[in-house]
């Protein structure tokens, strides 16, 4: 018998991928339990990688079925990743349905050059509101950047964890937007 015989899904792909790039996400939203998540990520090894490779992301899509999912979420900005385009494009040339969740927080524009023709399976853009739940920057690239992914990629929807900032509320579909209220708790949602 083979090393693998006795785990009946040793020879088998899998149909879906989530990932998250990096660990430790540098936005720190008040709503995420990064602390939680960061404690228990290093508690057996303080010296673990805290960023997915590419050549280690390459590993992990081999061992999924062509036309499946691959989503790029999870606990962090994949945008945090240097190879998050990289890996975006790559994907879909090996024939994976993309799935990207983003605030854009550490897209470039050589980034979104880089992107902006993946027709995405899913593409849902986490925004800034108005009571800084979310805690990005908003700078003359994020606005920029923000205006060319709203108007030329396909957003499924935008996500926002209050009422939207005002320097975002004009560059935003308001037919589009998710909303997450908020009561005296940030525990609570109605």
């Amino acid at each position: 018998m083979g090393k693998n015989s006795s785990n009946p899904l040793s020879n088998k792909k899998l149909h879906a991928l989530e990932l998250s790039l990096t660990i430790g996400c540098q936005l720190d939203c008040l709503y995420c339990p990064q602390k939680l998540l960061l404690s228990k990520y290093y508690s057996a090894d303080k010296n673990r990688k805290n960023s997915l490779s590419f050549e280690d992301f390459k590993k992990a899509l081999d061992k999924v079925e062509k036309n499946s999912s691959i989503s790029f979420c999870g606990m962090s900005e994949p945008f945090h990743n240097q190879h998050c385009a990289d890996m975006l494009v790559y994907a879909y040339k090996q024939g994976y349905k993309v799935s990207l969740l983003t605030t854009l927080v550490g897209m470039t524009m050589e980034e979104y050059q880089k992107i902006k023709d993946i027709p995405f399976d899913s593409f849902v853009l986490h925004i800034l509101d108005e009571e800084r739940h979310s805690q990005f920057l908003i700078t003359d690239e994020y606005l920029e950047l923000l205006k060319l992914v709203s108007r030329n990629l396909k957003i499924d929807y935008y996500s926002c964890h209050g009422n939207v900032h005002p320097a975002v509320k004009n560059l935003i579909d308001p037919k589009m937007y998710a909303a997450f209220r908020w009561e005296t708790e940030p525990e609570i949602w109605i």
